[in-house]
């Protein structure tokens, strides 16, 4: 009697500590569960034709998800552009098919009226996913820190895939009308990538010419942030005939308006300002052009000066020189010759910190295989600039 009245005691005491830790409320910094992701849904399966005009789509959850879309058309279809049907089961009917015509379905999970799972498909009538082709896992991808026009990817390869497909494009594209690459290796690296653009990025395993894996959960790499871009900083032209407004220094917002510059046989200063034409982009594009001018101490004060090549000047403290670069199709560009140039500086107040003024130029563009352009002109150049440069302060 005493061993069944102490074998009692004992469970009534365990189960009031049971009882009391249940009921006590945890610590959030003690709570390290990762953040749950919405996983895309295995074993995705559509039937052959039944009575010639419909398909029985099965498929398994991913994980607790409940509600799923289906996206269907004719095979080629682009996602965004097919039939949506919503699903709060894992098995559906499509109805009104034509069973003489070739579709392809797509299905992927909805865990939030936000929160979607990754697609899977395209698959056919009478077809499956290949689940033994294994998505991998723990993508990530980050901008190089010395190069932000770089983004490195890095992933984890699960299952004996040896090639692996990345999808990217802009935030929010979807997948299937992104640009692809293949590479034999888990990670790659994107370079001239622009700073003010944010990408989405996907990869999915490559099994065999007819099988993949599902996507991964999307990796957003954000645009970076600039300082604001001040009312000036910016250089205007007429060039190849055309009125190009809005040139200014290469990735202007993470580079100065204008610099000093010394050069060994003078130690008079130099003023540079540039303008590119496609200053937000490191990548050098067929159509880019870049004017550099340079302005010598002796002339920073209101006036007019000749404007010569950089070919032909000399830097002895009192000539202003353009070099001027183009990136025409086809062409690798040296240099040019410069005739005919004018610059007018109309302000320069190192109060305000500020310079404006005007300039013109002839050219004739030099390619690195021997040859030439015709003579060119450059007019109704205008430039309007901070004067940042530590000299200044």
């Amino acid at each position: 009697m005493k061993k069944i009245t102490l074998a009692i005691f004992t469970f009534i005491i365990a189960t009031s500590l049971l009882t009391s830790c249940s009921n006590e409320e945890i610590d959030p910094a003690l709570n390290t569960d990762p953040e749950v992701q919405c996983i895309a849904p295995n074993y995705f399966q559509v039937s052959d034709f039944i009575d010639g005009t419909n398909v029985n789509l099965t498929w398994v959850p991913g994980a607790n998800e409940t509600s799923w879309e289906i996206e269907y058309g004719l095979s080629g279809f682009s996602l965004g552009s097919g039939t949506l049907v919503a699903s709060t089961t894992h098995n559906i009917t499509i109805a009104g098919l034509t069973s003489t015509n070739s579709y392809q379905f797509y299905l992927r999970s909805k865990c939030s009226t936000t929160d979607f799972g990754s697609y899977v498909g395209p698959i056919a009538v009478n077809s499956s996913t290949n689940d033994s082709c294994l998505m991998p896992t723990n993508l990530s991808a980050v901008r190089f820190a010395s190069n932000l026009s770089q983004i490195n990817l890095n992933w984890t390869a699960i299952g004996e895939a040896t090639s692996w497909e990345i999808q990217y494009g802009p935030q929010g594209f979807v997948p299937g009308n992104g640009n692809s690459t293949l590479t034999t290796t888990n990670s790659f690296q994107f370079t001239g990538m622009s700073l003010m653009s944010a990408y989405d990025f996907y990869v999915r395993a490559v099994c065999s010419a007819t099988e993949n894996s599902n996507w991964t959960p999307v990796v957003t790499v954000p645009a970076v942030t600039s300082p604001p871009i001040t009312n000036y900083a910016f250089m205007g032209a007429n060039v190849y005939n055309v009125q190009r407004n809005g040139l200014r220094p290469l990735l202007y917002g993470f580079t100065q308006g204008t610099s000093i510059d010394y050069f060994d046989s003078s130690e008079a200063p130099y003023l540079k300002m540039q303008g590119n034409s496609n200053y937000q982009n490191p990548t050098i594009t067929p159509g880019t052009f870049e004017i550099n001018i340079r302005i010598p101490q002796s002339q920073w004060h209101p006036g007019t000066y000749a404007l010569q090549g950089d070919i032909d000047v000399i830097r002895d403290g009192n000539n202003s020189y353009v070099h001027f670069i183009q990136f025409p199709a086809g062409f690798v560009v040296s240099g040019a010759t410069i005739s005919n140039g004018t610059i007018t500086v109309t302000e320069f107040n190192t109060t305000t910190r500020r310079i404006t003024g005007t300039f013109s130029f002839d050219y004739i563009s030099l390619y690195n295989d021997g040859t030439s352009s015709s003579l060119g002109h450059v007019t109704n150049g205008t430039f309007d600039y901070p004067l940042d440069d530590d000299f200044f302060d």
